[in-house]
């Protein structure tokens, strides 16, 4: 049996019913092994991200064969993955915001997590409409990975004063 490579592919495309079969098809014949994936509809587009093993030696008939989907409107770029074993041990955390929608949100968020040398391994966000008021309100949930020497506490000290800014809820668990 040979090696297997990991490789990361973004998708995009105008969405239409489908997709995930024709990609997953060409995964399938190249004996690919199609891991995780976060894969949805915005806008009227389709796109994400999916992780696949594949035989080292279907890697480059896999890329080729991605690429004659685009085509059919569905555009596929391919990254070799890399290891995800780190040297020092990460802390988890999760970060819930919601509030009113207003510009900005996610930059402030952003930036005092990067200052901490945090990285955001997951990211979502919501933009809905208050059930009453029919107010704007905004949404968004991470998966945040700590380094040692970050303290949870001063991290939540940081992001209490941009709530209060902001005029939002965070809490991080």
């Amino acid at each position: 049996m040979g090696i297997n490579k990991s490789l990361v592919m973004t998708v995009l495309g105008e969405d239409r019913p489908g997709l995930v079969e024709k990609l997953s098809t060409v995964v399938n014949k190249h004996q690919g092994n199609w891991l995780s994936s976060h894969l949805s509809s915005m806008a009227g587009h389709f796109g994400g991200m999916v992780h696949v093993l594949v035989p080292t030696e279907q890697v480059n008939p896999l890329i080729a064969a991605l690429l004659e989907l685009e085509p059919m409107g569905l555009t596929v770029s391919v990254k070799t993955g890399v290891s995800e074993e780190t040297e020092t041990p990460l802390t988890q955390a999760s970060l819930q915001v919601m509030g009113n929608d207003r510009p900005g949100i996610i930059n402030s968020i952003s930036q005092a997590i990067a200052s901490h040398g945090i990285n955001v391994e997951e990211l979502r966000t919501e933009y809905t409409s208050a059930p009453m008021s029919g107010t704007a309100m905004f949404n968004a949930t991470a998966r945040l990975l700590l380094p040692p020497h970050v303290s949870t506490g001063e991290l939540r000290l940081q992001l209490e004063r941009i709530a209060s800014d902001l005029m939002v809820d965070i809490d991080l668990d």
